[in-house]
């Protein structure tokens, strides 16, 4: 593991056991001329972070013989903390970016899930689809990614994959109270992001951010358990 310049923790606030940082440790590594209360309330209004979702915060009380200050300590994720790395744009925030992303790959090394069987035939099904949609040319281009390197699958092709229909499927989803907009994104309720069912990334394009939901191959595996059946392919295998 790479020697620990902004120290990494571990929480289950987000579901499964994750990696986070104390935001008042990035801050001061940053070196950021701002208050620490004025920095990140500012970053979050700015970008778009959620809690429970980005972030989650602790309360402690400190200076108990001096009455007591309740101080809010912030754990974010390492997406959102490679996000605040970058926007600050100095060379702290580049070192800060390039040694989460170690660290990232560090501990994706140590843990090589198999895919189920039946996964693997979902998503040789889902790529069939995808052959076949791109065929149709430009007007038929995809809007979520299929399958990227984290092993993540866009929304619609996460339809796909256990024969829904890919619009119906996350209308669906947004009636169950499963998906909500968020801006021009749609977001998982914070209940279903714990569940490991999906993973929220940001991007940032010209100063703004802009989210995108993925499915996890768990949430994948949960889904087509909740999805009506209406919204299922006639004659699917």
């Amino acid at each position: 593991m790479s020697a620990q310049i902004i120290p990494i923790n571990e929480s289950v606030k987000f579901g499964d056991i994750i990696e986070t940082v104390n935001a008042r440790d990035l801050h001061t590594f940053l070196k950021s001329k701002s208050n620490f209360a004025d920095w990140i309330k500012h970053r979050i209004d700015q970008y778009g972070f959620t809690e429970n979702s980005d972030f989650v915060i602790a309360s402690e009380n400190y200076d108990a013989n001096r009455g007591g200050h309740n101080r809010r300590d912030y754990y974010i994720s390492l997406d959102m903390a490679k996000e605040l790395s970058m926007v600050e744009r100095n060379a702290q925030g580049k070192q800060a970016r390039q040694y989460f992303i170690k660290c990232e790959r560090q501990t994706k090394s140590l843990k090589t899930p198999a895919i189920p069987t039946n996964m693997i035939e979902a998503l040789e099904f889902a790529l069939e689809q995808q052959k076949q949609i791109a065929s149709l040319g430009p007007k038929a281009e995809y809007f979520d990614q299929f399958l990227d390197a984290s092993g993540l699958t866009g929304l619609q092709n996460g339809m796909r994959c256990v024969n829904a229909k890919p619009n119906k499927g996350i209308e669906a989803l947004r009636a169950k109270g499963i998906l909500f907009n968020q801006g021009n994104a749609l977001i998982p309720k914070a209940y279903y992001l714990d569940q490991g069912y999906f993973k929220v990334q940001s991007t940032v394009r010209d100063g703004k951010t802009y989210k995108q939901t993925f499915f996890t191959n768990r949430g994948i595996e949960w889904v087509s358990n909740v999805l009506p059946d209406e919204v299922f392919l006639k004659g699917a295998a």
